[in-house]
C-alpha cells in the first residue's frame, strides 16, 4: 500500500481519490456505505503517515491549508491509522461495528418517519416567530384542528378537505406531511409563489440532496441547531432524530434572519 501511495503527487490527491471511491459504494447500501466510510477514514490516516514527516512534526495548520480538510479530520484520521495499524483489526474493532451502529440509527429513524401518523405539529415558539416575519397566516393548507390551536391562521385545510385540490395565496405557513404525502405540498407551493404572497416552509434537513427540495435553495434557508421536539396525535416512543430547516419566501428576507437566527444558521443560495 505505501509503495502504491508513493506514486500519488500529493496528499490532497490521494484524499480526494478515497472520497470519490467513498461515493461510489453509497447505492450499495447503507451498511456498506458505512462501512466504506469508515476504512476510508484509516486510508486516510495511512496516507497522512507516508506523506508527512514523523508525528512530533507533523504540521496541522500547513496540511489544512494544502488538503482544504478540517485539522480535526485530518487528527482524526491519523489517529485512527496510529491506534490500529492493522487495517484488519481496525475493521473487526472499529469500522464494522461502528457501521452496525449506523444502521440501527438508520432503522429506528424509519420507525419515527414511517409511524402510523404523517402529522407532526409545530412547537408555539416557531410559530410565534412565523408570525414575527410574516405578520400573521393566512392559510396553512396541511393541518387539523388541533394545531391550528398553536398556528392560528386564518384558513387552514386538513386531510379530509385535501388542501391540495383547493387555491392557495396570501401569507403560507406549510409543514408538510411526512413520507411520500410531503413533496406534491411543497411543488405546489413553490408553483403558486405569486398568490402566495409570503411564505414559511419547514421541512426537515436531512432531504437537502432529494429533488423536490432544490426549488426551495430560492428561498432563505434557517438550519435549526438543534432538533425540534415536535407534537403528535399519538403518544410518541421517541424525540425527533434530524434536524429541520425553515425556508423563507417573500420581500422580509432580513427580518426572517433576524428573527430566526435564534433557531439556527441562515442562509442563502449565491446567485
Amino acid at each position: 500500500m505505501k509503495t502504491e501511495i508513493a506514486k500519488i503527487s500529493s496528499l490532497k490527491e490521494k484524499l480526494d481519490e478515497i472520497d470519490r471511491e467513498i461515493i461510489e459504494v453509497i447505492k450499495d447500501g447503507f451498511y456498506q456505505s458505512h462501512l466504506k466510510k469508515n476504512i476510508g477514514m484509516w486510508e486516510k490516516g495511512e496516507t497522512i503517515d507516508v506523506f508527512t514527516p514523523p508525528k512530533t512534526s507533523i504540521n496541522w495548520s500547513k496540511l489544512h491549508r494544502q488538503t482544504g480538510r478540517d485539522r480535526q479530520d485530518l487528527k482524526k484520521w491519523y489517529n485512527f491509522y496510529q491506534k490500529y495499524p492493522d487495517k484488519q483489526k481496525y475493521i473487526k474493532e472499529y469500522a464494522e461495528p461502528m457501521a452496525t451502529k449506523a444502521l440501527e440509527r438508520y432503522l429506528k429513524t424509519l420507525v419515527v418517519l414511517q409511524s402510523g401518523t404523517p402529522e407532526w405539529w409545530t412547537p408555539k415558539k416557531y410559530i410565534d416567530a412565523v408570525h414575527k416575519v410574516m405578520g400573521g397566516i393566512d392559510l396553512d393548507p396541511a393541518s387539523c384542528d388541533e394545531a391550528n390551536k398553536i398556528v392560528m391562521a386564518k384558513q387552514f385545510y386538513t386531510p379530509e378537505n385535501n388542501g391540495l385540490s383547493k387555491e392557495w395565496k396570501g401569507r403560507v405557513f406549510l409543514n408538510p406531511p411526512y413520507g411520500e404525502e410531503g413533496p406534491p405540498f411543497i411543488e405546489k407551493l413553490y408553483n403558486n409563489l405569486g398568490p402566495v404572497t409570503q411564505a414559511i416552509i419547514l421541512v426537515n434537513s436531512r432531504s437537502t440532496d432529494a429533488e423536490w427540495f432544490q426549488p426551495l435553495f430560492d428561498g432563505v434557508v434557517c438550519f435549526t441547531d438543534h432538533r425540534i421536539d415536535f407534537n403528535s396525535p399519538n403518544e410518541k416512543e421517541t424525540s425527533s432524530t434530524h434536524g429541520s430547516c425553515f425556508i423563507y419566501f417573500g420581500p422580509n428576507k432580513k427580518k426572517f434572519a433576524e428573527v430566526f437566527k435564534k433557531f439556527g444558521n441562515t442562509v442563502k443560495t449565491w446567485p
